[in-house]
């Protein structure tokens, strides 16, 4: 009893340590940063899986504009790469496969609700694999997506392909378990350590690098509601036309599309971002 006891806390010093190296981060702080806790969760939830495997956090993967993307953790496994993207939101969630942005709803009192939109982490994900092939540059490694939601939101609406792993993470143990079962063990034990090694390094990087991941993402939105504020596209360059919906949940209700719509169909209304939707039409952009 006391052999399995002293086992487990080691194992738990273990993971604490691998985690906080790859990630910067100490177990403490992920517990009380609601950002964090959700992958430091995710990662001791890996590090149970049974199988050759390794973990690793907050992965800094090389953009061919010489920027990076963020994997916030994977699992190299045995039976393949195990790419995760960790939402650690509370309300319902709502969104499709194919919907650039989804939306956040929480109850706000007096019967009021908030709505937040954020990028389709289906679509993330697939960026995260894309240059992750890239970079380990093997066209036959198994690469698999799971986006991984906090146990304190509820699915509503959800609209995605049954190819796609969009669960809590209460589920996220069982729903690997399963998949892993019906995929065959393809990567050695070198094969794991070797794609580990090329991986790790990725993750260790220093402060100015990760400070420079986060003003990419910054100049990134300011750039998109510096165009949009200007009447412009920030997806294609067109002109950004005031309509108003004529059927569904918001008709009557006033919203700006893109003109080369159905080419390209970026569009947004008050209840996306209410402050950027006002300033929009207080300069009149109403081709």
């Amino acid at each position: 009893m006391f052999e399995k006891a002293k086992a487990k806390i080691e194992k738990n010093r273990e993971i604490n340590e691998q985690y906080h190296s790859q990630s910067g981060t100490n177990w403490l702080q992920s517990f009380f940063n609601v950002g964090t806790r959700g992958e430091y969760e995710t990662y001791r939830i890996l590090s149970s899986i049974q199988g050759k495997n390794k973990c690793i956090a907050n992965c800094y993967v090389p953009k061919e504009d010489g920027t990076t993307s963020e994997i916030d953790m994977l699992m190299i496994h045995e039976t393949g790469i195990y790419v995760f993207e960790s939402k650690n939101y509370s309300g319902y969630i709502f969104g499709s496969s194919n919907q650039k942005t989804w939306t956040q709803t929480l109850y706000a009192g007096h019967g009021k609700v908030e709505k937040h939109q954020f990028y389709n982490p289906i679509m993330q994900n697939k960026t995260h694999i894309k240059y992750l092939k890239a970079l380990l540059d093997d066209e036959s490694l198994p690469i698999y997506s799971y986006i991984v939601f906090s146990n304190r939101c509820e699915f509503k609406g959800l609209d995605v392909d049954e190819s796609y792993r969009v669960i809590h993470r209460s589920n996220l143990i069982k729903s690997l378990n399963d998949d892993i079962k019906n995929r065959a063990a393809l990567l050695s034990e070198d094969r794991i350590e070797q794609i580990f090694e090329i991986l790790d390094k990725q993750s260790h990087m220093d402060k100015t690098i990760k400070k420079e991941h986060i003003q990419e993402i910054r100049d990134e939105k300011k750039m998109i509601n510096e165009s949009i504020k200007n009447g412009i596209c920030p997806k294609c360059g067109g002109k950004l036309v005031l309509r108003k919906a004529s059927n569904g949940p918001h008709a009557v209700s006033e919203f700006y599309g893109c003109s080369n719509y159905p080419k390209c169909k970026f569009s947004i209304n008050a209840q996306q971002d209410s402050s950027l939707f006002k300033r929009l039409k207080s300069n009149k952009f109403h081709f």
